[in-house]
This record gives structure tokens, C-alpha cells and sequence, in this order.
């Protein structure tokens, strides 16, 4: 079964992220994050860090009088093979280079409460998680 970010934390970003979620919300934009953060609660604070470093970007990019069609726009959000997976439409350098360190940093935080974890394989699922949500099998 997949993790879907809890709601209360999802609508946050959604919230303080307005311009990249845009796909969330928008009928124009409309894409695959309609559906939400596809990944456990725990990668929420990594994931606010992420999105707002974005937005501000883009908020900048608009200010300078960049079309709506051409801000980043993140496509979806999710977890693959244990780590993080942030795919986004007009990104540039500085915003891949940040996905990019996330997605490395996603191998050390557990996906179930935000402690540290590790990537570990159970039964040919790939997951990272703490000690704890290992040995209570939470997935």
C-alpha cells in the first residue's frame, strides 16, 4: 500500500506554496499532485524546506514578469525505492540542484515519523525508517 502524506500536513505546503502547487489546485494547470504528496508524514519538514526555497524562486521569476506558464510547476511528489522522488516542470540549476540534495537527503530521515532512519529492504519493499517503525512493521 502506498503512504500518502497526512492531509493537515499536505494542505500546509499547499498553503505556503501556492504558486509551484498550482497543479494541485488549478483546473489549467491540473496534474497528478491533485492526488496529494504520495509519501509518509514523516518527510514533511524536509519537504516545506524544499517547496518554500521553490516558491520563493518562482515568486521572484514572477515578480520579473516570467508568464504563469512558464514557473516551475511541481508534477508530483512521491516516494520510490525508499527515497524521495520531486518532479517538476520549468525547473532550472539552483532548483534541480535542491531537489537533487533532498531527494539524497530523504535516505537518512524515517518516512513514517522524521527521525533518523535508514534505507532498509523488508520483503523486497524499499523503505527508510528508524529502528522503531521497523520493528513495528508500519508500512
Amino acid at each position: 500500500s502506498r503512504s500518502v502524506m497526512r492531509s493537515d500536513l499536505s494542505d500546509r505546503i499547499l498553503k505556503r506554496c501556492p504558486t509551484i502547487f498550482r497543479g494541485a489546485k488549478d483546473e489549467r494547470h491540473k496534474n497528478i499532485m491533485s492526488y496529494g504528496f504520495e509519501c509518509g508524514s514523516g518527510w514533511f519538514e524536509m519537504l516545506l524546506l524544499l517547496s518554500e526555497s521553490i516558491e520563493k524562486i518562482a515568486s521572484t521569476m514572477k515578480a520579473e514578469g516570467v508568464d504563469d506558464d512558464k514557473l516551475p510547476l511541481v508534477c508530483q511528489v512521491k516516494e520510490k525505492l525508499g527515497g524521495l522522488r520531486y518532479y517538476i516542470e520549468h525547473g532550472n540549476y539552483e532548483i534541480n540542484a535542491m531537489i537533487e540534495e533532498a531527494q539524497q537527503k530523504s535516505f537518512g530521515i524515517c518516512d513514517v515519523c522524521g527521525a533518523a532512519g535508514q534505507l532498509r529492504v523488508i520483503e523486497g519493499i524499499y523503505m527508510t525508517r528508524c529502528h522503531e517503525h521497523t520493528r513495528s512493521r508500519a508500512w
